[in-house]
């Protein structure tokens, strides 16, 4: 009987070793520690200099979504026209201001936009291509080089004018600077802002109000500056190369759950999509899977209901997408 009993527990040692084994093996190696030098990330991506000290907060009762999304849609269904408008000599623009633009310049008092907010999908997904922020960008930028022509050319300048088109441009740079799901929706509005800035400084340079420009000039400098800074994170964030996935995948983790950025959050969470597929470790790779799968079943709480939105929206589209079209996105 004792000869039994002995069997017995040899039996259920070796169960619990071979169960034990088996478990191991299914449990992911650990995942990459952040190397904490993406600093930038964690903090908001404010910029040091306040854009209502430039143009004056625009109050009007009017979300200025609407008006926008109809003009990025006219400009998207004669988009060579416009491009062509666009690259071609701005005299010719300035004799008949395209539809688009003039939409922009009849939303530049409304003191709110949600034209992202309220289409989440448009921006948040893993398409290479934009088309309704594309096109306001480039009307945007349309209306800037119709300020300076206004600000710069004889027989062309009318600083009311450059005024209107620049204020325009700047406002809805503004509009896509302060709602900034996505990197690129920052930077097309810290761009549109820039060169309104510009703009803005010659006309009180013409004026004579000298320390009005040297402020407009400040602000430009940082402008730039944040662009710049911000461009080389986003290319971590957002990009591909090979020594990235290797050091910066556990930062990724951190900024996608941690970040106070919306935009920063986005990006990282979209690049978890990715890192399921090219992590360059395994943890990583399995680590990304399970964490996108819980957070796409139970959006991540956070205090603004627009963040928690775009991250969850975010997880939707890093779980969702394939080996297939990953490879089509590499």
């Amino acid at each position: 009987m004792w000869g039994n009993a002995q069997g017995w527990i040899f039996a259920a040692v070796v169960a619990v070793v071979m169960g034990g084994l088996m478990s191991y093996a299914t449990i992911p190696p650990g995942m990459t520690a952040p190397t904490g030098t993406l600093t930038l990330a964690m903090k908001a991506a404010d910029l040091g200099s306040d854009p209502n000290t430039i143009v004056t907060l625009p109050t009007g009762d009017c979300d200025a979504a609407v008006i926008y999304a109809s003009a990025a849609k006219h400009w998207i269904d004669q988009k060579d026209k416009f491009e062509a408008l666009k690259q071609g000599d701005i005299r010719d623009a300035d004799k008949n201001v395209p539809g688009p633009l003039t939409e922009i310049i009849s939303a530049t008092d409304c003191g709110r936009m949600t034209l992202f907010a309220n289409n989440l999908d448009q921006v948040i997904n893993y398409h290479n291509e934009h088309p309704t922020l594309d096109s306001l960008a480039a009307a945007g930028e349309m209306l800037n080089s119709l300020a300076l022509l206004h600000t710069t050319v004889e027989g062309y300048k009318d600083p009311k004018l450059a005024t209107r088109y620049a204020t325009a441009a700047f406002n809805l740079g503004r509009h896509l600077y302060q709602e900034r799901i996505v990197f690129f929706e920052w930077m097309d509005g810290l761009k549109l802002m820039q060169s309104a800035s510009t703009v803005l400084g010659k006309v009180e340079t013409d004026l004579g109000r000298a320390q009005a420009y040297n402020d407009f000039a400040t602000s430009v400098d940082k402008f730039t500056s944040a662009s710049n800074d911000a461009l080389k994170l986003w290319q971590i964030i957002g990009g591909i190369g090979e020594e990235d996935k290797v050091k910066y995948a556990g930062d990724i983790f951190l900024i996608a759950r941690e970040s106070p950025e919306r935009m920063w959050r986005v990006e990282a969470t979209l690049k978890r999509g990715r890192l399921k597929y090219n992590a360059a470790t395994r943890g990583d790779q399995s680590g990304a899977k399970r964490i996108l799968k819980q957070m796409a079943a139970a959006p991540t709480l956070s205090p603004d209901p627009l963040t928690q939105a775009s991250v969850h929206t975010a997880a939707l589209a890093g779980a969702d997408l394939t080996i297939e079209d990953y490879r089509l996105i590499n």
